[in-house]
């Protein structure tokens, strides 16, 4: 009970915030104005992300404070406050790419050192893997709603898996960014009044990495788990940066050739696709999941995985070919 009542104060908060940041933004003309990379119409505000930030780190302060969650796991996840600093930055006046991924170079070493114990290979794989969760997670906040939507539903499953297993803790952290961002998205549900905009996108990509290795390291989720829930994301811009490379094309300029894209630019609406991507998140990500928790043999999940990044290429590259418009 006390559980649902903090997450609806949460929720709450976080409303609050989003109806004052659009104000602001509003006021002071921090507006997305469409071009033709753009997926919208009209100038629409932005930031918008600065309220599930607050929010959140107010809800892990006081879990922290009340001894909910160690400080192996608090640490790690003020990285995203430079992040999600430099993203705002970023939204209000244009920061340089190179400056922006400085930071989330720094909040990666930051992150994964507080975790500890890696070599400095793994360490470097891991400063890796977490910049390309904070920007991956940037490539696919291009229409309404879908951002929002997939980061409530991601940490709501991961809460709901870890608090079964008893991992409680760690738990409220996921719930309290579930209901953080669900705020947030009832302002940017379609059609979207505000964008969470780079304060919000590369605040929840560097937060989902921190989550998936300090589960994975202290052994409460293991991290392909992560992969699977949040699949739709990864392998969409996975899958196509490294088709844009082989085309030779320059892949580091902003496009309009993600899969979830091509489905809105052939006349299919943003409500639609953030719908669809609901779906196939709750009836297929999540039993596959499932499956892969309860497989107990290393090479049965490799094979396992192998055959779900198949699976999901063969469905990405039908809707690249059938509905590109490029």
């Amino acid at each position: 009970m006390v559980l649902f009542l903090v997450a609806f104060i949460l929720f709450f908060l976080s409303l609050f915030f989003t109806y004052l940041i659009r104000k602001f933004s509003l006021k002071k003309n921090i507006l997305d104005v469409p071009n033709q990379r753009s997926l919208h119409q009209l100038p629409t505000p932005r930031g918008g992300g600065l309220a599930f930030v607050l929010t959140f780190y107010l809800a892990l302060l006081l879990l922290w404070l009340n001894h909910f969650v160690h400080v192996t796991v608090f640490l790690p996840l003020l990285g995203g406050i430079p992040i999600a600093c430099v993203g705002y930055c970023d939204d209000v006046f244009g920061v340089k790419a190179h400056w922006r991924a400085c930071v989330h170079v720094f909040s990666a070493a930051w992150g994964f050192y507080f975790l500890g114990g890696a070599s400095t290979l793994f360490f470097m794989f891991a400063i890796f893997i977490t910049v390309w969760f904070v920007n991956l997670y940037n490539f696919m906040d291009g229409i309404d709603g879908l951002a929002g939507m997939e980061a409530v539903f991601v940490s709501s499953v991961a809460g709901i898996i870890l608090f079964l297993h008893g991992f409680n803790g760690i738990s409220y952290v996921c719930f309290a960014l579930a209901s953080s961002v669900l705020g947030f998205l009832i302002f940017n549900w379609p059609p979207a009044k505000i964008f969470m905009g780079d304060v919000g996108s590369g605040f929840l990509g560097y937060v989902f990495a921190m989550l998936m290795w300090i589960t994975n390291t202290q052994h409460q989720l293991p991290f392909p788990v992560w992969w699977i829930l949040l699949s739709i994301f990864i392998l969409d811009a996975g899958y196509t940066l490294i088709r844009r490379m082989i085309q030779k094309k320059k892949w580091w300029l902003a496009h309009r050739e993600h899969a979830y894209q091509c489905l809105t630019q052939s006349g299919f609406s943003h409500k639609k696709v953030t719908l669809s991507i609901l779906f196939v998140n709750v009836l297929i990500c999540v039993p596959l999941a499932d499956v892969y928790l309860n497989l107990h043999q290393r090479i049965g999940n490799l094979f396992y995985l192998i055959l779900v990044l198949s699976v999901f290429w063969t469905a990405w590259f039908y809707i690249v070919k059938k509905y590109s418009v490029i």
